[in-house]
């Protein structure tokens, strides 16, 4: 079968395979049926962004409302693994990391599955998918704040308790502290 993604540049033309394959999808993008039918169109986007706009905004919206939730909670669970010493530290970082084990699909089969008969029954709302962004995500968070707080040396902690810091001032020598080392990794 013959090359169809052939793309003309000046004098001489460049098949999409290879190092330049990753336009492929935006010449698929812009073809009216890949593979048959090569004319060139941009009905996709305008039934992209006229029929699937409320789709977009919504799934914009859901992620914005699970992203500070996701950092906060992966920030905390990264300081609790890197910082204090408890039994099941480990198994606690294991378990926050468990959703990249799976693929996507078996996360989401399992979240309607537990999710799908009393006493919390969140298929078919939004909360099903805010909690999925959250902890599909997560583990980013946690290896970004994990990675960020190994970079802390603890002595500037017990400088502040050396110095003779209330407990209330040292959580903000604390805060202040780490807070320049983890604002970077707070977004991932």
């Amino acid at each position: 079968m013959a090359n169809i993604w052939t793309v003309s540049i000046g004098n001489g033309s460049r098949s999409l395979t290879g190092r330049g394959r990753n336009g492929i999808v935006l010449v698929g993008s812009c073809v009216s049926l890949r593979g048959a039918e090569c004319r060139l169109t941009v009905a996709n986007y305008h039934h992209v962004f006229l029929i699937g706009w409320e789709y977009i905004k919504d799934t914009l919206f859901l992620s914005t409302v699970a992203t500070p939730i996701t950092g906060v909670l992966a920030m905390i669970i990264a300081f609790l693994v890197v910082r204090k010493k408890f039994f099941g530290r480990r198994a606690l970082e294991l378990t926050s990391m468990l959703t990249f084990a799976a693929p996507g699909t078996v996360v989401g089969i399992g979240y309607i599955l537990a999710f799908n008969q009393p006493p919390l029954i969140l298929t078919g709302t939004a909360a099903i998918i805010v909690l999925l962004f959250i902890f599909r995500n997560m583990p980013t968070g946690i290896q970004a704040g994990i990675a960020a707080l190994q970079q802390i040396d603890p002595s500037i902690e017990e400088a502040s308790c050396d110095q003779g810091a209330s407990r209330g001032s040292r959580v903000g020598v604390n805060l202040r502290t780490k807070s320049v080392h983890l604002l970077p990794a707070a977004p991932s």
